[in-house]
This record gives structure tokens, sequence and C-alpha cells, in this order.
């Protein structure tokens, strides 16, 4: 049985729709309000090749980072690196260690970030127990609506931020692999991936306009039965985190940096190479270096700041490469005659250092910058497995 439409509702209803689209377009007299658009809100990197792939100059909030790339590419050291800017910055950092990075403390340390100021969690909890991707969701999610709230009744200061860093993915281990009776091999086909959609939709909906930052590292594996023009590496966890991520950075070894000490020549460092890969808050496809050192050479352990310093400081012609081993600028006199003495004096002279990383950070702010865009396949690296 059917039921009559009434030819008078229709017309009314086709009235007030078309009332509607002419209110939009400005024919006819109305007032529309949207909700105000929050400030976005950042912390500046460390990192002055950050700064300018970013394009806005930072880690902002209000959305899900995916750090990705292969075995010892540096994903955890710039997973640090942005916990430690914002710490430095005075904000809040949450950091979930499932593949029990920080064991051993020292290179922790060596990178900036300080523990004892660190809202840390570690995999085992008492020795006996393990912390599951079940039980970091739920922490996280309790941690987001604890600071949203606290800030909304004004105990924490409007201008904190707060950064958790999730330190894996692939070492998040579901519960149901750990209950009693359950064994290796058992179909649990998917289980991650389903997991972590679910959870990216509850965590998109709770970190999306706040100012929490919530960043995930992901580890890369060969994607086996794949056709010649599908990717030849996925990441772990399914496709749920790309969709989701606001920022999607790649970040492989680029290279080693050896140092002549006596009659050897000796590897005391690695060249880091990110691309941000998906941007929703700027232009994607940049890229740009980074250097860490393993304390064996002129650097101490850590973030080899002053190799980074000089890469984008060249790029952005704070310092001119006047010749293929000298170098001039403004903040030192005369030409510096290999790149050596270069860093031997900035390493002396720090507040040199400032000036020129003052300078490069306001050209990057200004906008009157020079960008890259990667030149190299993705898929055809050497260092993929290394």
């Amino acid at each position: 049985m059917s039921i009559p439409i009434k030819k008078k509702d229709t017309i009314k209803e086709d009235k007030s729709q078309l009332d509607m689209l002419k209110m939009i377009a400005g024919d006819i007299k109305g007032n529309i309000t949207f909700e105000e658009k929050n400030e976005l809100r950042f912390t500046p990197a460390r990192l002055l090749s950050y700064n300018r792939a970013s394009v806005f100059g930072g880690y902002p909030t209000g959305g899900i980072y995916e750090i990705h790339g292969p075995n010892g590419g540096g994903k955890t050291a710039l997973g640090i690196e942005i916990l430690t800017s914002a710490q430095k910055a005075g904000h809040l950092v949450a950091f979930f260690d499932l593949e029990k990075a920080a064991n051993d403390k020292r290179w922790i340390t060596a990178l900036g970030l300080d523990l004892s100021k660190c809202m840390y969690r570690n995999k085992s909890k008492d020795g006996k127990s393990v912390l599951t991707l079940e039980e970091s969701a739920d922490e996280i999610n309790d941690m987001i609506i604890s600071f949203n709230e606290s800030k909304h009744k004004g105990i924490i200061p409007d201008d904190k931020l707060l950064y958790i860093l999730f330190d894996s993915v692939a070492s998040a281990c579901p519960a149901a692999k750990l209950k009693k009776g359950a064994k290796v091999g058992d179909a649990n086909y998917g289980l991650v991936a389903r997991l972590m959609s679910d959870w990216l939709q509850t965590l998109n909906a709770l970190v999306g306009g706040s100012d929490v930052a919530v960043i995930f590292i992901n580890q890369e594996r060969c994607n086996v039965g794949a056709k010649p023009w599908e990717p030849k590496f996925k990441s772990f966890g399914g496709e749920a985190l790309q969709f989701y991520a606001s920022i999607r950075i790649r970040v492989i070894k680029s290279g080693d940096v050896k140092e002549k000490v006596g009659s050897d020549e000796i590897v005391v460092g690695r060249q880091h190479r990110f691309k941000i890969e998906k941007n929703k808050l700027g232009y994607p496809a940049q890229e740009g270096y980074f250097y860490t050192s393993n304390g064996l050479g002129e650097c101490e352990l850590g973030f080899d700041d002053i190799r980074s310093t000089i890469e984008e400081a060249l790029l952005q012609e704070t310092i001119y490469k006047t010749s293929t081993t000298s170098y001039e600028s403004k903040y030192f006199e005369g030409k510096m005659v290999g790149e050596r003495k270069l860093r031997d004096f900035l390493r002396n002279n720090p507040k040199a250092v400032n000036k020129i990383k003052d300078e490069t950070y306001k050209l990057i702010m200004s906008g009157t910058i020079k960008m890259t865009t990667s030149q190299i396949e993705d898929d055809n690296e050497e260092n993929e497995n290394e």
C-alpha cells in the first residue's frame, strides 16, 4: 500500500530549499554563521630543515602523525626530536615506548629528551604483565580527554600543548595474542589492522581541533607477492593510519658520515633524509636532511646540529659556497676553506651559530625561502634494507 504525497508539502519543502540556496548565494539578505576556526598552534622544530619542509615552520597540534621507513632510518630519532622541541618550549610530552627504545637512556638523553619531565610508559609494567595495544589505546584516549577537560576548566594553562609519541605500531601486541591458550600460528589475520582502524576513528575525533598531537612510528616491510606496479614496501598495521594521518613522514638512512681519525677513516655518524609525503596543512613532497652522531668523532653523541645547520644555511644562502671548498658569510670574517674548518669554527662560536639559525628561521617563516622536491624514487633507495 503506497502513501500519497501531498502536493502542497512538496512545494513547501522545495521552496525552503530554494530560499536556503539563495541565501548562500547572497541573492537575499540573511545571516549565516559558521563556527569560528581555532588558531593553529604549533611548536617550532629545532631542525631548520623540518621548519622549511613543513611550510608553516614546526609541529602543529590537532592532528595525527605517521613516521614510517625502513629499519635504522632514524624514525625514533625524529620522534624524539618532536618531543624534545615541545619539551624545551614548555609543553607536555608523553612517550609510549613499546619497543623499549629507552631501556638504555643514554641515547634518548643524548637526543635531548628529559625523561624525568616526560610521562613515560614502558611495555612491561611489573615484569609479568604486558602493555597491550588495547591498553595503550585506552590510556592515550583517557589522557587526551583529561587534558582537554583540564584546559577547559583552567587547571592547565591555555597555551600548553600535548605531544604523545607511540613507538611503534609494529611492536603493539593485541591482547588476543596473550590470552591463556593462545598459540603461535593462530588465525589472527588482520587483527592489528582492525584494531588500529577502530582506534583511529575515535582518536581522530578526540585530537581534531584540540591542542594535542599524536605521533605514530611505523615500520616498513617488504610487500611480499607485490606486482611490478605495486609498492615494494608497505607500512605495518593496515591502511587506516595513512588515511587518518594529517602529516605522513618517510625517514631513511641517506648515508654514513666518515671522518679521518689518525690514519684510519671511521664512521662517526649518519645522514638521514626525510620526506613529508602527506601534509594537510602545507605543500607536500618537501624533504630535508638531518644528522646524528655516534660520539666517536668531533661531535658528541646525539644530533649533529652543526652539520644540519650548515646544510640548511647553504640552501637558504645565509652561508655562501664560493667554490668547491670555500665558504663565506656575514657572520664570520674572511673565507673558511674546507667544511671541517667551518664546522670547527661554528662549534667554538655558538653565538655565530645562533645568529645563522635565527636568520635562516626568519627567512623560512617569511616565506621567501627555497623549497625542495623529491627527485629520488622511494622504491629505489640504496640503503633501504640497511
